[in-house]
């Protein structure tokens, strides 16, 4: 399959059938749990404006994140886990670099997405920021003892829409019992 690149005006090849593939099978590999995320990190990208990284980026970067490796699977077992350990992970994988890293598409091996990055040093060193702001934020959260302060986290993180009355549905890590986390519902296309 080619797709045209509006910069130069010429066709380039691309597999996004394999790459929707590919996301799949990661967002199995999280229980599920990628597909939210990664409409959540959107979210706050959108949201906040603290940075503009394209979706592309963004989405492989969380996507590739996800790993099956002994006990990495208790990282996935709901939303806030899941939203926390792929932070944390983007925040050290953004953090080895300097200068924006080659993307390279996981379907194709031969295509990268630095068109994407534009050699835009300022843009990456926003994105690095807001990533590591959004997991220290989340991981308090979810490490809160205290559904307060956790939902003051998460307040923090999603603004004030983010309700008590969302705290019907997922477990948070340290209050697993008579207590409940908040899942996330954003009200714009994310959510689609």
């Amino acid at each position: 399959m080619s797709i045209c690149n509006k910069n130069t005006d010429k066709f380039e090849t691309t597999d996004g059938e394999g790459y929707a593939n590919w996301f799949e099978q990661c967002d199995l590999n999280a229980n599920s749990n990628l597909v939210p995320v990664v409409r959540l990190i959107k979210f706050l990208r959108d949201d906040k404006v603290e940075f503009s990284t394209k979706s592309i980026i963004l989405t492989t970067i969380a996507a590739n994140q996800i790993s099956t490796a002994n006990g990495m699977a208790g990282n996935y077992i709901d939303l806030p886990n899941t939203l926390t350990a792929v932070l944390c992970k983007m925040n050290d994988y953004l953090s080895a670099y300097e200068k924006p890293p080659t993307i390279i598409n996981p379907a194709m091996p031969g295509e990268n997405f630095n068109r994407h990055w534009k050699n835009d040093q300022e843009g990456f060193d926003k994105f690095k920021t807001a990533i590591k702001s959004y997991f220290l934020i989340a991981s308090k959260a979810n490490q809160a003892t205290d559904i307060e302060e956790s939902l003051k986290l998460w307040k923090q993180l999603f603004g004030d829409k983010f309700s008590t009355e969302s705290y019907n549905y997922l477990p948070l890590t340290n209050i697993r019992e008579n207590k409940f986390a908040v899942p996330i519902t954003p009200e714009r296309p994310w959510a689609n």
